[in-house]
């Protein structure tokens, strides 16, 4: 049988901490931003014993081995529903319900989303993906993730990221900044499967946006006259880059001098 708990660390004790005893225990208080704070004094008397904020859980794994891990939650009872979550996988393991393998993508799917993401980040890192990219990447994770309130993996469904893309048409995105988005997504869940976290991609059922019915930009031939102009500013701008200072106190002056 498992059990839940706050994990205790020691720390020193506040330059502005006072002793007092309550229910013939030492502890100690100070303020913090205007805050009043408590802790028990450690055994020795020279430190302060804090405990977590959230809950942690202790149970057997289906091999015996002696497992610890953050349920995430503050609340007692909650964290005592997520241990008999655990509990019961455990259990489906033990009867070959299911594999290792699931029981993990299972832990998974209840972990907070931007732990997913610190993790994808750190692989794209290693990986040496151009900065840009990447930058451009983690930003459509977290704004797709934020406005269908994603929080965790087994909250990413299609229907709320399609209404999204629905809404940036209606608003004037286009098909190809849309298609981004999309695309961050599917590499993500992607990243997911490979790593055991997800078992399938629902970005990737999303229809891609058809860009050439939503060309902003057409492209198109040079005229003769738009020709000629370029021709003429190519033969002219080598003669003007060597007759323009470039540095010190001129620069942008004309390099002449007197004959």
């Amino acid at each position: 049988m498992g059990s839940v708990f706050k994990k205790s660390t020691t720390r020193r004790i506040p330059p502005t901490a006072e002793p007092f005893v309550k229910n013939s225990e030492q502890m100690v208080r100070w303020r913090v931003r205007g805050k009043l704070r408590t802790a028990s004094l450690s055994p020795c008397g020279t430190k302060i014993i804090t405990r977590s904020a959230t809950y942690f859980a202790k149970f057997r794994d289906a091999d015996g081995s002696l497992v610890t891990r953050s349920t995430r939650c503050r609340d007692e009872q909650t964290a005592r529903q997520k241990l008999a979550q655990w509990e019961r996988r455990v259990e489906l393991k033990r009867a070959g319900c299911i594999t290792a393998n699931e029981e993990a993508t299972g832990f998974h799917q209840s972990v907070p989303l931007p732990d997913h993401f610190a993790a994808f980040e750190n692989h794209q890192k290693a990986k040496g993906v151009n900065r840009v990219y990447h930058r451009n990447t983690m930003s459509a994770l977290r704004r797709v993730a934020n406005d269908c309130r994603f929080d965790t993996l087994a909250s990413v469904t299609t229907s709320p990221f399609e209404r999204w893309l629905i809404e940036r048409e209606t608003e004037g995105m286009s098909a190809r900044t849309r298609n981004g988005f999309r695309e961050a997504w599917i590499v993500f869940a992607n990243w997911c499967i490979e790593t055991g976290r997800m078992t399938a991609n629902p970005p990737g059922r999303l229809p891609k946006a058809n860009t050439r019915t939503d060309r902003r930009k057409e492209r198109r031939a040079l005229t003769e006259a738009e020709l000629m102009q370029l021709l003429e500013i190519a033969r002219t701008r080598s003669l003007t880059a060597k007759l323009v200072k470039n540095r010190g106190d001129r620069q942008g002056e004309a390099n002449l001098s007197p004959a």
